[in-house]
């Protein structure tokens, strides 16, 4: 087990000398912060206090002891995160529970469900103070295997110079760099050769391992580029680079570093000149990134086909809690009506492995008999058309049960009680699920934002192109404009796009009104943000906190901008631009 010490602590800002963020771990749960034994920020956005592990490890369980002479509620709310991301404290990572609340001077343990991460971190949302007596991070060190994970994968090559040179011979398992022996692979003379593996899933490549041909030709390998990513299109030539290879001398083997560098596909290629590529073995040593299973419903948004009244609110039912009396605001509650339901946006498409559901437990536990929960991507009419994960038989009041769904993908799982008039009341609905990576990348998370101009500096334009979907302004999660005349966001994407589509997450907290009528504009011309570029879309209308797509068939551009012709304010949380680059050969 591992129990704090020897960790690196951080925290967003300190208020005072007694605030030390090391105070937190110092191994004393003693609770008086004016003698010097809590940590405590600054008041500001997203107060944040972290720990770095030094390693990654398997976290079972987080105790959090709060101030005890005074100010106990200030930490209502915060939420303990834990992942390999140090970036901004590490906020962005995985989250393993909320602290609802924890009376003054109190320790309560939180159950992570042995996540895996190399930083804990502690952040309020809002703007408020963060202070913290101590933190126990109790967990095992996770110990990786570091393996050639090319021998499992399946080679391919642009092209095949004849019979001897089938591209799986460079990851036989053999060093042996005879091409005349059918031990190498070899390409017919052209421009831009290359040679692929498909990993078969996607890794963190610590480095690539490469033989040369013994029997001749040692030069032909001369800056050949070693590129690793996740695009398969022409051979993965387009994905970043690991490292070139200067020279490597007959049969010689010769090892890349690859600073873990992530992606399904390895590829080796010679650029800018016509070449045979010859390789006589490609070791990949890597260690396969396993997506974190977690209850996605609870960055999720909620709806309901009624409510019953103002204590029925449908996002009680993902607040993160197993609380079950609705009297008490734990639970949701529709009108009595025929085919009630529930349902909760992912806000992307999901993998569902399962879902867990908590009834109610001051009363009416008969009320779920017979309830189905469905998985899709219609959300037409509360998603009641998906097909069915399962059918919820009976549960005892109060009781929570665990439902298997199979991978069922979609982006909405709703419950629902079909033909026959009746409440719906749940109480927790957790999904358990694994994100789809779609087919065609998301470019934009590598190009530059930009925009017209900025309200504030919590509405810097690269909020847009963060990865994030999470939608509350006021957490720095999106971008904001000056009321102005035709605002504008664009990003730049470095090179030209055919892009499929684009999706748009709009803010949650306020305002969401405020993108009707914005059109998606694709184009080569910079000029005045990209505002002479041709339209993909118009979006009519996107709900608070709702992530919509909009097809745009393959238009081409380097740049996107969305834009609001009249006097408004634009704000977006996230733009994701999914399409593949355009050969700028020709070829």
């Amino acid at each position: 087990w591992f129990k704090h010490k020897g960790g690196k602590v951080f925290q967003s800002s300190t208020y005072n000398a007694l605030g030390d963020p090391e105070n937190a771990i110092d191994g004393s749960i003693t609770v008086d912060y004016m003698r010097g034994h809590c940590s405590h920020t600054e008041l500001e956005v997203q107060p944040w206090w972290t720990v770095d592990l030094t390693a990654k490890f398997q976290v079972s369980r987080v105790s959090i002891t709060n101030r005890g002479d005074c100010c106990a509620e200030r930490l209502n709310g915060a939420q303990i995160l834990i992942g390999n991301s140090p970036e901004k404290g590490g906020i962005t990572n995985p989250r393993c529970a909320t602290i609802r609340s924890l009376g003054q001077g109190k320790t309560a343990v939180f159950d992570c469900g042995e996540m895996q991460g190399q930083y804990v971190t502690v952040t309020i949302p809002g703007v408020r103070m963060l202070t913290l007596c101590e933190v126990q991070v109790f967990g095992t060190k996770v110990i990786s295997s570091v393996r050639n994970v090319a021998i499992n994968g399946q080679a391919s090559q642009s092209s095949s110079y004849n019979s001897l040179s089938s591209p799986a011979h460079a990851i036989d398992g053999s060093t042996a760099s005879n091409y005349l022996l059918a031990q190498c692979t070899h390409t017919s003379k052209e421009s831009n050769p290359w040679w692929m593996v498909d990993l078969r899933a996607r890794f963190r490549v610590l480095s690539i391992v490469v033989t040369n041909r013994g029997d001749c030709c040692e030069e032909r390998i001369r800056g050949a580029e070693i590129r690793i990513g996740d695009s398969k299109d022409r051979g993965g030539t387009a994905n970043p680079r690991c490292a070139i290879i200067t020279s490597l001398g007959l049969g010689e083997t010769g090892k890349y570093e690859c600073d873990e560098m992530s992606g399904q596909y390895v590829t080796i290629t010679i650029p800018q000149r016509n070449s045979y590529l010859s390789l006589c073995e490609v070791q990949v040593y890597g260690q396969r990134i396993i997506p974190p299973v977690r209850n996605v419903a609870y960055d999720g948004k909620a709806y309901e086909s009624s409510s019953f009244n103002s204590l029925s609110v449908p996002e009680h039912a993902i607040d993160g809690s197993t609380a079950a009396n609705y009297l008490r605001g734990h639970c949701t509650h529709t009108k009595l009506e025929v085919n009630p339901w529930w349902m909760v946006d992912l806000r992307a498409r999901f993998r569902v492995l399962s879902v867990v559901v908590t009834n109610r437990g001051d009363c009416c536990e008969e009320r779920l008999d017979g309830a189905v929960i469905l998985i899709g991507d219609s959300k037409d009419r509360g998603g009641i058309t998906n097909p069915r994960c399962a059918t919820i038989t009976s549960l005892r009041m109060g009781e929570t049960h665990k439902f298997e769904c199979n991978e069922m993908p979609g982006q909405y799982v709703t419950i629902t009680i079909p033909d026959r008039s009746n409440y719906l009341s749940v109480c927790e609905v957790q999904v358990f699920g694994e994100r789809i990576i779609p087919p065609v990348p998301n470019v934009a998370l590598k190009g530059k934002a930009f925009q017209s101009s900025l309200y504030h500096k919590l509405g810097l334009a690269e909020h847009a192109i963060d990865g994030s979907t999470a939608v509350d302004y006021y957490r720095q999660s999106c971008t904001h404009t000056e009321l102005e005349m035709n605002p504008w966001w664009m990003v730049d994407l470095e090179a030209e796009f055919s892009v499929a589509s684009v999706s748009i997450s709009n803010r949650e907290d306020c305002c969401a009104d405020r993108l009707n009528g914005a059109q998606i504009l694709i184009g080569n011309s910079v000029e005045n943000g990209g505002l002479k570029n041709p339209r993909c879309a118009v979006i009519t209308a996107i709900g608070a906190g709702e992530t919509e797509n909009f097809d745009c068939k393959g238009m081409k551009g380097r740049y996107v901008t969305v834009t609001i012709p009249s006097v408004q304010y634009l704000t977006l949380c996230e733009v994701q631009v999914f399409g593949v680059r355009v050969d700028s050969s020709g070829e």
